[in-house]
C-alpha cells in the first residue's frame, strides 16, 4: 500500500520520502528512500523527517511491536 501510494504521489508531482522494512518491493527511483529493520527504527526514521514533511500517510503493518512495561509497584 506504501508503494503504491509513494508512486501515485510521485505522478502527481510530489517530493516523497518512503521510509520501509524489509520487502522484496523495490522503491520508486524519485523518492527518498530510507530502509528500516525495526518499529523503533520507523519511529526514528519518520520523527527525523517529520519536520520537512507537508503531508505524512502511514500504512506500515509493523510486526515487532512491543507493549511497554508497567513499573512493578513496591
Amino acid at each position: 500500500m506504501g508503494y503504491a501510494l509513494a508512486e501515485a504521489a510521485l505522478r502527481r508531482g510530489a517530493h516523497v520520502q518512503l521510509v520501509s522494512g524489509p520487502t522484496n518491493i523495490m522503491p520508486p527511483d524519485a523518492a527518498q528512500f530510507t530502509r528500516v529493520e525495526t518499529a523503533d527504527e520507523m519511529r526514528d526514521a519518520v520523527l527525523k523527517l517529520l519536520s520537512h514533511s507537508t503531508i505524512v500517510i502511514k500504512t506500515a503493518a509493523v510486526s515487532d511491536y512491543r507493549p511497554r512495561l508497567s513499573p512493578t509497584r513496591s
